[in-house]
C-alpha cells in the first residue's frame, strides 16, 4: 500500500503537518493554524495491491524513486511469485526463502518488474534506496555461498560466521551483508557484493526487541553517482575497516559502511559501538547532492544499545543511542 504526503489546508493556504504515532495511534501533527476557522486535513490514497505467490512470502521493505513508483522488497519461500520477462532472476534458488523484489508504477496499475535475489541458503533485504536515474539498491542479510555476485565486486566471496537463529530462522553457515545494485529495468545486476568477517554480518542476535529487529539496518545513497552509505550490525572482529577508524569493541557492535556507488571498493567503514551490545537501525546523510564531488558528507546513526558499559562510552541513556559525525574520504 501507498499513502503520499496528505494535504492539510485552512482556506487557500496550506498548513504544515505530518503523520504522528502515540501509543499505539496514528494520528496528526499540525502547524501553525488558526483554530477559529475551518482546517481541511486530506490524506491522498494512491494504491494498494497484493504481490504474493502461490508460496508464503513476507514483505519486509519498500521505497520510490523520482517518478513516484514504488518498490517492495520481501521474502518468499518458493516457487509462484511473479517474476517479469528479462529480470535479473526468474526462479526460487532454494535455501529456506529468497529475497523478492518488484517495481510497480506510481499508480499500481503495472508491475514493472520483478526478481528473485538470492542463492542456496537465506536471503533477506533490510532496505532499499532508489537513485535520480532509477537504479536500485538493495541491503541485506544473507546466508547463501552463492548469493550473486558481479565480476568487480569488492567481496566475491562468503566468509560466513557461526550457527545462527535469527527469529526463527537459521542460518546453517553465518550471515554476511549483501549489497546489490538494479538497473531501471531490472534486467541487470549494475554491481552486488558481500561485505563480511569471520563471525555474522547483517543480523542482529542480541537485542531482537520487537519482530523484525534481528533483520534491521538501512541504506542510503548520494546522488550524481555518489556513495552507497550502509549502517548495519556485525559480531565479526574482522570487518573492513579504513585507516584511522575505530576498530571492534566487543560484543555485537553497529558498523558503518561507505562504498563506491558501483559497490567495488570501501570508501570508509567503522565499527560503531562499545564493550556492550550495539547495533545500528538507520543512517541519515546530510547532503546527498554530492555537489562537485565532495568526498564528505555529516552521517548520522541511530540503533539501541543494551549495556551500561556501551552507554556510559556513548554518554546517552541505556535503551538508545544517536549519533553524528563526518565522514570523509
Amino acid at each position: 500500500m501507498k499513502v503520499s504526503y496528505f494535504q492539510t489546508y485552512q482556506e487557500e493556504e496550506r498548513v504544515r503537518a505530518t503523520y504522528q504515532e502515540q501509543d499505539g495511534w496514528l494520528g496528526y501533527q499540525v502547524g501553525n493554524y488558526d483554530p477559529r476557522t475551518t482546517l481541511v486535513i486530506d490524506p491522498i490514497y494512491v494504491f494498494s495491491t497484493y504481490t504474493g505467490a502461490t508460496t508464503d512470502n513476507f514483505g519486509y521493505t519498500a521505497t520510490f524513486d523520482d517518478d513516484g513508483n514504488a518498490y517492495g522488497g520481501g521474502i518468499v519461500w518458493g516457487w509462484g511469485y511473479p517474476t517479469s520477462l528479462g529480470a535479473v532472476d526468474t526462479t526460487f534458488n532454494g535455501g529456506n526463502f529468497d529475497a523478492v523484489i518488484s517495481k510497480f508504477s506510481a499508480d499500481g496499475t503495472q508491475l514493472l518488474w520483478s526478481s528473485f535475489l538470492g542463492g542456496n541458503g537465506i536471503d533477506q533485504p533490510h532496505s532499499l534506496e532508489s537513485d535520480e536515474q532509477g537504479n536500485l539498491y538493495v541491503m541485506g542479510s544473507t546466508g547463501s555461498s552463492n548469493f550473486p555476485t558481479t565480476a568487480n565486486a569488492y567481496d566475491t566471496s562468503f566468509a560466513g560466521g557461526p550457527s545462527a537463529t535469527i527469529e526463527y530462522y537459521n542460518f546453517l553457515n553465518g550471515a554476511d551483508l549483501f549489497v546489490s545494485k538494479f538497473n531501471a529495468l531490472g534486467t541487470q545486476l549494475l554491481g552486488s557484493t558481500y561485505l563480511g568477517g569471520p563471525g555474522n554480518d547483517g543480523v542482529n542476535g542480541a537485542m531482537p526487541y520487537n519482530y523484525g529487529d534481528g533483520y534491521r539496518g538501512e541504506i542510503e545513497v548520494e546522488r550524481n553517482g555518489g556513495a552507497v552509505f550502509i549502517a548495519s550490525s556485525t559480531d565479526s572482529t574482522g570487518m573492513p575497516v579504513t585507516a584511522g577508524q575505530t576498530g571492534h569493541q566487543g560484543k555485537q557492535d553497529g558498523v558503518l559502511v561507505v562504498l563506491s556507488n558501483d559497490l567495488s571498493s570501501i570508501r570508509a567503514a567503522t565499527y560503531v559501538g562499545g564493550p556492550g551490545n550495539e547495533a545500528l537501525y538507520s543512517v541519515s546523510i546530510a547532503n546527498k547532492a554530492n555537489a562537485l564531488g565532495q568526498h564528505n558528507t555529516r552521517v548520522f546513526l541511530t540503533g539501541p544499545i543494551r549495556d551500561v558499559a556501551s552507554a556510559t562510552h556513548f554518554a546517552y541513556s541505556q535503551d538508545s543511542v544517536a549519533t553524528n559525525g563526518v565522514v570523509a574520504w
